[in-house]
């Protein structure tokens, strides 16, 4: 299997900490290593409740909750992973639709 190119908004790289980063990363490559199907758009949800947080990570075909025990940094919102070919990019969905507004698409 093709390694896959890993890329971060500037936004991503400033507000999310990294080792969050790394966990949404080793997800996908997981499920990637055992041949699933990932859609165009890998979605990262951490929300926090009682000091514990949480990752709800899916797609069209997949969704499942981890809990992300002894980690350093709490984090509370919504990642997306563009996932085309051997390119990967995690972005805020509101910058994709800035991006889209930018360009004129509605």
């Amino acid at each position: 299997m093709n390694e896959i190119n890993i890329f971060y908004t500037q936004k991503v790289k400033e507000t999310v900490p990294r080792e969050l980063q790394a966990v949404c990363w080793q997800l996908l490559n997981k499920r990637r290593r055992n041949n699933q199907v990932l859609a165009l758009v890998q979605r990262f949800e951490f929300t926090i409740q009682s000091q514990q947080l949480f990752l709800k990570y899916e797609d069209k075909n997949y969704s499942k909750v981890f809990e992300i025990k002894n980690c350093k940094h709490l984090f509370k919102g919504t990642l997306w992973v563009i996932v085309q070919s051997t390119r990967a990019t995690m972005v805020f969905p509101e910058e994709v639709n800035e991006e889209k507004s930018e360009d004129g698409i509605q």
